[in-house]
């Protein structure tokens, strides 16, 4: 009994060069984005003073996302602030790119935040909503 392998090993081998040409294209936007990040966070650490940002914001903001739009071409970069790997609530920073250039910008990052924390202050994670809101009270009550 013979049987015809030439149909397997052409549906095998098309199976992965379209996996392949998948990997290739995810790897291909994945690099885009981390270029594009990239230029974001070069452009407000050269324009930090206009953006009203201080080094310690730019170090430590995160990247909540990073999109092509296919409608118009821009790139969209959102990062959230952070202080001390701690989210600051609406602390938002947004950047348009156009051509590779950063053409506008969206700032709700609470300048110096550093300034409104207490130096003896030891900021965690580490507790949970409860103990939160009861920290908010026993500060409340002093």
């Amino acid at each position: 009994m013979r049987v015809d392998l030439t149909k397997n090993n052409t549906k095998t081998l098309m199976k992965n060069s379209l996996l392949l040409i998948y990997l290739f294209l995810l790897t291909a936007v994945a690099v885009k984005a981390q270029n594009e990040i990239n230029i974001t966070k070069n452009y407000f650490n050269q324009s930090s003073v206009k953006e009203r940002l201080a080094k310690s914001d730019i170090e430590e903001m995160t990247v909540s996302s990073a999109y092509l739009s296919p409608t118009t071409g821009w790139y969209h970069v959102y990062f959230t602030q952070t202080y001390q790997s701690i989210e600051v609530y609406n602390g938002m920073l947004n950047a348009t790119l156009q051509n590779g250039e950063v053409k506008y910008v969206g700032n709700t990052f609470v300048q110096s935040i550093a300034s409104f924390v207490p130096e003896n202050a030891i900021l965690s994670q580490s507790i949970n909503p409860l103990q939160a809101i009861q920290a908010v009270v026993r500060s409340k009550l002093c």
